[in-house]
């Protein structure tokens, strides 16, 4: 049973009306709230799981990025390599978490789902609005 969408992150306000783009950043909200709901239940035997929605999360994470940088490559976005610097920092700081889970460190999940909610509202209402201004004029 998906009771994680219970406790849905992802809102209207997040799309860009780049439709793969939406797609994606509503699956990483679906993957954090995934985590969310598991971080909620605290019981030891869910760590294998926890690993790997935090794995899933990280590898979707991935994907998401190549793909985001694809397409502001073809559309010769001007601050691509900003952009890429900032999804390298996130992957790193995901990795840390992950390594702090990992080590029998639970505290950490509180202190990375605080992180993850933070850093992607505003890495896609902020850097992400002004590659879609650039997407959306260059296709005009």
């Amino acid at each position: 049973m998906d009771t994680y969408k219970q406790n849905r992150s992802w809102n209207s306000s997040y799309i860009l009306g780049i439709p793969e783009i939406d797609r994606q950043h509503e699956k990483i909200f679906d993957i954090y709230d995934k985590i969310v709901n598991m971080s909620d239940l605290q019981e030891k035997y869910h760590d294998d799981e926890m690993k790997n929605i935090l794995h899933e999360l990280e590898d979707y994470l991935k994907i998401h990025f190549k793909s985001e940088e694809e397409i502001l490559h073809n559309a010769n976005y001007p601050n691509i390599d900003g952009h890429i610097k900032e999804h390298e920092h996130f992957i790193r700081k995901v990795d840390e978490f992950i390594l702090g889970y990992q080590s029998n460190s639970p505290i950490l999940l509180n202190s990375m789902l605080d992180f993850l909610k933070k850093w992607l509202v505003s890495h896609i209402m902020v850097t992400d609005y002004v590659y879609k201004d650039h997407l959306t004029t260059d296709v005009n």
